[in-house]
């Protein structure tokens, strides 16, 4: 039941081609789609060195905040946070949400990117309601990443209204 162990596979694979020789792949991919030269960009991988629990995720959270802050006061140089954690409130308990790259810094605004392993093909996407999905995805941890500023005291609207969508391209 869920999703296609073939799909998960196929994610699991994109993600760590993207990520291979020091993210050299979404390096590029960032360069060529944002237009600022990510070849030498701080890249914080915050997948690694947590527990994969509720006490990492608690940590990661507390991390993304601390970094989200930093990048809207405008740091010289891009920087990827890689795995950023977003905190929320649901129901009273509290969830916690993975971006693939929350907090890309671009002159001190703040850009979401998310990784999709489904291709788009001649500038379309092959699902059109894999893309409305991952949309959806992004616009939660847009509104997730300016609750995180606001409560911090920062101006919101740091977070861009625009998202980074990462996914093979011409493939099938």
């Amino acid at each position: 039941y869920g999703q296609s162990p073939f799909a998960i596979g196929r994610g699991i694979a994109f993600e760590a081609l993207l990520r291979r020789h020091g993210h050299a792949e979404l390096r590029r991919v960032l360069t060529d789609g944002l237009g600022v030269d990510f070849s030498l960009a701080a890249i914080e991988n915050l997948r690694e060195g947590y527990q994969p629990n509720r006490t990492g995720l608690t940590l990661r959270a507390s991390v993304t905040r601390t970094r989200m802050a930093e990048i809207a006061s405008a740091p010289a140089e891009p920087i990827v946070l890689d795995g950023a954690v977003l905190r929320a409130d649901i129901g009273g308990l509290p969830a916690f949400f993975e971006a693939d790259e929350m907090a890309i810094g671009v002159g001190g605004e703040i850009i979401v990117g998310e990784n999709k392993s489904w291709p788009v093909v001649d500038g379309r996407p092959t699902d059109e309601e894999a893309l409305g999905a991952a949309l959806d995805q992004a616009a939660t941890y847009i509104l997730l990443g300016r609750r995180t500023l606001d409560e911090a005291g920062i101006d919101p609207g740091r977070v861009s209204g625009n998202a980074v969508l990462v996914t093979p391209r011409n493939t099938g």
